[in-house]
């Protein structure tokens, strides 16, 4: 395995400009510019979901009490990424991802919740203009209190990378991106990644799972890691608390109480998903919380969490379950209450539950962060293709 740095403007003016993919946005004017990250070539390569294969969906469930429903479509629907909900904005951010020709993307697309509306920044994400053509997708993606937007790691379709890109929808047009010191310990330490997540709690953000390296260990896997980064110093520490198990493709989100992740799968070789649910603060780590029933486990699904301090309802949907001749999409939407106990899990609102009008998985996902159980997802797979729909509830 060969790490392979990008070290100045030399080799960004030696790479070969070609025609932006199909689908992707028209850009606006930025000066080529050297953005620190590295990036890592794993054996295997990256991972991604053409590695599964989906068996036909189940039979519709009842009809749901609550249904989502249809809002705004994306102006560019996308799969593989991942989204945060700004509440000084009240706007959910959609950085990169895939479209539906395959094409990778490198810009911001945010829907106002208020208005129904979306837009498409021009404005190119900073470690793709003049460093590489294709795009960045499966990067943790988060929102700081006072509105900014963090990326940190993801692919570009080849490499794997550690960096940190920002996105502060407070600025003018054009100069919204920057960057921060990429996941690097000191002592020289380095946390490469693709589908980690990340949270911000206490001021400080904390970067956790995943797939990937951190070197100087060169072998890939699901990593168990946790970092934490603090904006005042732009640096980054090992908190050594770490996951259990460590997990990729899993829904992740958080509130004042802590980070929670549920789902996903801590192997590559047979991405089993686990029903296990786990709940990260900044003096305890990583605590087991209550597990969803057998075979409920769900890959490449989303969650929301809400509630004040110490409490928190988590709400789950999209995504699949593992069934005998491969996954199955779901629709239904799943709830986790009785405060920070996390103690059962059932459908929402009781007995019929509510049901997604497109079953996805790796769409993104998101809330508002309040009190009432409110989600917020688009785009993602519908087993056929990448869509752009998208639906809230209630």
């Amino acid at each position: 395995m060969r790490k392979l740095v990008v070290f100045g403007l030399l080799l960004l003016l030696a790479l070969t400009i070609v025609a932006l993919p199909a689908g992707a946005a028209p850009k606006a004017a930025k000066p080529v510019q050297s953005a620190p990250y590295a990036r890592i070539a794993p054996a295997g390569g990256i991972v991604t979901k053409a590695r599964l294969s989906l068996a036909p969906n189940g039979a519709p469930e009842s009809t749901p009490l609550t249904p989502w429903t249809s809002r705004a479509p994306m102006p560019v629907g996308v799969d593989s990424t991942y989204a945060a909900f700004s509440a000084v904005t009240r706007s959910a951010y959609v950085p990169g991802g895939y479209d539906a020709a395959a094409a990778i993307q490198d810009n911001m697309q945010y829907y106002a919740a208020q208005s129904n509306t979306w837009t498409l920044d021009t404005e190119v994400m900073p470690f793709v203009d003049g460093i590489t053509i294709f795009g960045w997708a499966q990067a943790a993606v988060c929102a700081e209190s006072n509105g900014r937007i963090h990326v940190v790691n993801g692919v570009d379709g080849a490499f794997l990378y550690a960096g940190h890109q920002i996105y502060d929808p407070s600025l003018p047009v054009g100069s919204r991106w920057s960057t921060a010191a990429f996941p690097q310990l000191a002592t020289g330490e380095t946390f490469y990644s693709q589908d980690s997540g990340c949270a911000f709690l206490g001021g400080k953000m904390y970067l956790f799972g995943g797939y990937g390296v951190v070197d100087p260990d060169p072998s890939a896997k699901v990593l168990t890691t946790t970092w934490e980064w603090t904006p005042a110093t732009d640096t980054w520490v090992d908190t050594g608390k770490t996951m259990s198990p460590g997990r990729l493709w899993f829904g992740y989100g958080s509130n004042a109480a802590g980070a929670w992740a549920v789902g996903g799968s801590p192997d590559v070789t047979t991405f089993d998903p686990v029903e296990s649910v786990q709940m990260f603060t900044v003096a305890g780590g990583w605590v087991n919380k209550t597990s969803k029933a057998a075979n409920a486990g769900r890959l490449g699904g989303s969650i929301s969490v809400f509630g004040s301090t110490g409490t928190a309802t988590i709400l789950e949907f999209g995504g699949a379950t593992l069934g005998a001749t491969g996954y199955v999409l779901q629709a239904d939407t799943l709830v986790c209450s009785s405060g920070a106990a996390c103690a059962s899990w059932g459908p929402t609102p009781a007995p019929g539950g509510s049901q997604l009008a497109t079953p996805r998985w790796f769409s993104w996902g998101t809330g508002a962060g309040v009190s009432a159980l409110i989600g917020l997802t688009g785009g993602g797979s519908n087993g056929t293709s990448t869509v752009n729909t998208v639906e809230k509830l209630p």
